[in-house]
């Protein structure tokens, strides 16, 4: 499957259905992490008994391979556990979910964390509560700087009243969670602005330079206003809020996921009515780069979006509402703000049979530079399933440095080219970049002439550099071409300096004296005519040299030198 936008720019795999177990359970609420080569997929489960489990399984980031025999079991005891969340530190990962214990009165979730090793699959438990009452604490997220874990939920624990109505307002929660050994520290109260209620929308959280951002929406308490999205920046040293309060980004958005490109982060959000999918871009000191948002897409969606950052641009993946269809889709956008023209993918052509399916987030984890994994769960006439794809996004022209990085196999002058370009050698005049001099990237073509690239280099002090010329895929031929037979070795035209030097240079066993004190002065008579410009003495000198050489050629001269000095000679005298 391909976009329409560049030949061999996309490419999903086959589905990779984790119904292969012999389960007769209902499996969704898919989400997915990556670490080293590993990446986990993380889903809940419904046995028949009805009481919700969180397993999982890791894949190979490489090609797909699914590395457990049976599903890992990172939750599977007798409560009823949904809405697992995931995050990696680069080696291990941390799972957390909503759990509700049997017999509870009232039924209220409370907030759980395990960690996975990222190796073996390992379940280091036992698993951790983060908030455990008074009220409901549920709908967590996480997110990790490396050493420690962030994980932000929502819990109903303060009395709010307006008139003679009283009730339990949410606020948002946070804890850190060591990566060491999982226990839990810092848990504390997000600042929450006046008046405002969050909606029932779940909190997200991502890491970036040195800072974590939490986003969710909210509304004014008491009120149908639309909700807003709001932005808070958190220290991942200590956990402690860097924004008094938390910022407003837009009007009218929910559903805000977020990701992080080294330098700034990307939020993504659909609008109240689903008709559009938004995004924006905030530094790293929360400043907003898009006032107002850029729009992703506007294809009738419904508000379950997701993002990644897949090391060298974004994608966006969404579900459009499509009757009965609903397949997946997502764009790509550029680390500027810029929507790709023409990216849009269809990932997913079909994933229900049945009108009562509800829509649900796909999960995405970064596989690699150009490489993600998509995740989402798929029905069957009898069994909701966990599916996954393989997405390799490698256009021509996207930066690389191997060729397993490009969907053509051929990464030529640091871009994905279309084709091995002449292999990569430094003296032709073919290049697949714009930067290496080439017109366009990843078009394998003859290097611009205004690039003035050097394909053949002076090889001494005399000898002329080449450049491309702009037509030739070669580069010009050694001009000037050294002299015949080159007596002084400069690529420099001889003289008759070079005679006397070239006869110097030869020693007294190579010439009989005193023949070779007579070629010697005639050598040094020629050299000093010609420095000072006696054309008629330098010539008759050169003609006497020449005389003499032919008369002792094969005699006091050998055949070999005679013939060098006579082609140098017969040079000079044209």
């Amino acid at each position: 499957m391909r976009t329409a936008s560049t030949a061999q720019a996309l490419l999903v795999s086959p589905e990779i259905s984790l119904l292969q177990w012999p389960v007769t359970d209902a499996q969704r609420e898919v989400v997915a992490a990556s670490a080293g080569d590993v990446t986990l997929v993380v889903w809940s489960q419904y046995p028949q008994d009805g009481i919700q489990d969180i397993r999982g399984a890791r894949i190979r980031k490489s090609d797909g391979a699914l590395l457990d025999a049976t599903p890992l079991c990172i939750a599977c005891g007798p409560g009823s556990d949904s809405a697992p969340a995931v995050a990696s530190n680069g080696t291990d990962f941390l799972v957390t979910w909503d759990d509700v214990q049997p017999g509870a009165i009232p039924p209220f979730p409370r907030v759980m964390s395990v960690r996975v090793r990222g190796l073996d699959g390992a379940v280091l438990g036992p698993a951790q509560v983060l908030r455990d009452g008074p009220l409901i604490n549920q709908a967590s997220a996480v997110a990790s700087d490396g050493s420690n874990y962030l994980v932000v939920w929502k819990g109903f624990d303060e009395l709010l009243c307006e008139g003679h109505m009283c009730g339990y307002a949410p606020r948002f929660q946070s804890a850190r969670v060591s990566s060491v050994d999982g226990s839990v520290s810092v848990i504390s109260s997000l600042p929450h602005p006046s008046g405002i209620n969050p909606n029932l929308d779940r909190p997200q959280v991502t890491y970036g330079g040195g800072n974590y951002l939490v986003t969710w929406s909210g509304v004014p308490a008491g009120t149908y206003n639309p909700p807003d999205i709001y932005t808070l920046r958190m220290r991942a040293s200590d956990g402690m809020a860097l924004d008094p309060v938390p910022h407003i980004l837009v009007s009218g958005g929910r559903q805000a996921m977020t990701a992080f490109d080294g330098s700034r982060f990307l939020v993504v959000w659909t609008t109240v009515g689903g008709d559009e999918i938004r995004a924006s871009r905030l530094g790293q000191d929360g400043t907003v780069l898009d006032p107002g948002g850029f729009l992703v897409s506007a294809s009738n969606t419904v508000p379950h979006t997701n993002v990644i950052f897949d090391g060298t641009d974004y994608w966006v993946a969404w579900e459009p509402g499509q009757g009965l269809v609903r397949p997946l889709k997502g764009v790509r956008v550029t680390r500027d703000g810029q929507v790709e023209s023409g990216s849009e993918s269809l990932f997913v052509e079909q994933r229900y049979w049945q009108t009562w399916s509800t829509s649900a987030r796909p999960a995405l984890a970064a596989l690699g530079p150009g490489r993600f994994l998509l995740g989402y769960a798929k029905s069957t006439p009898y069994l909701f399933g966990v599916r996954l794809r393989v997405v390799e996004d490698m256009p021509l022209g996207r930066a690389c440095n191997q060729d397993a990085q490009c969907q053509s196999g051929y990464c030529v002058d640091g871009v994905c080219c279309e084709s091995a370009c002449g292999g990569g050698t430094t003296n032709d005049c073919q290049a697949c970049s714009v930067a290496a001099g080439g017109a366009v990237d990843g078009t394998c073509g003859a290097v611009r002439a205004e690039a003035a690239v050097v394909c053949r280099p002076s090889a001494v002090a005399c000898d002329v550099a080449e450049t491309c010329d702009g037509s030739s895929l070669s580069c010009p031929a050694d001009d000037p071409p050294a002299s015949e037979p080159d007596l002084s070795g400069d690529k420099c035209e001889d003289t008759p300096c070079d005679v006397a030097s070239y006869l110097a240079s030869l020693g007294p066993e190579s010439l009989e004296q005193p023949f070779g004190r007579s070629l010697q002065a005639k050598a040094e008579v020629a050299c000093g005519s010609f420095q000072v410009g006696d054309a008629q003495s330098t010539q008759s000198q050169l003609k006497a040299l020449r005389n003499e050489v032919r008369a002792q050629q094969g005699k006091k001269l050998s055949a070999s030198l005679a013939d060098t000095l006579l082609a140098a000679l017969t040079g000079m005298l044209r």
